[in-house]
């Protein structure tokens, strides 16, 4: 592994935490769906660094946390429709 491609895995990988950090902190959708996109994206950068078969569960490891971010952005993303549903039909009454 070069240099470079050292420094872009370490920079992705402070992304993912940085990002599934702010997501489990604050309550809003945007930093789960970007913890989902970079978990994902670090996923496949180790599968194009790492040759070795070794490696693949680490793989499989970082798709299945950035799958907990996408149903988690899900879940958030659909009760803000439902708390602004019924901030509608209140104000409707």
């Amino acid at each position: 592994m070069t240099d470079i491609e050292l420094l872009s895995y370490l920079l992705m990988f402070m992304l993912s935490v940085l990002w599934s950090s702010l997501a489990i902190q604050r309550s809003g959708p945007i930093f789960s769906f970007l913890s989902w996109i970079s978990w994902h994206t670090f996923a496949i950068l180790h599968l194009l660094s790492s040759y070795s078969s070794t490696f693949y569960v680490l793989v499989w490891m970082f798709f299945g946390l950035g799958t907990i971010f996408l149903i988690l952005a899900l879940v958030k993303t659909w009760q803000q429709i439902q708390d602004s549903s019924r901030k509608r039909e209140m104000e409707l009454i």
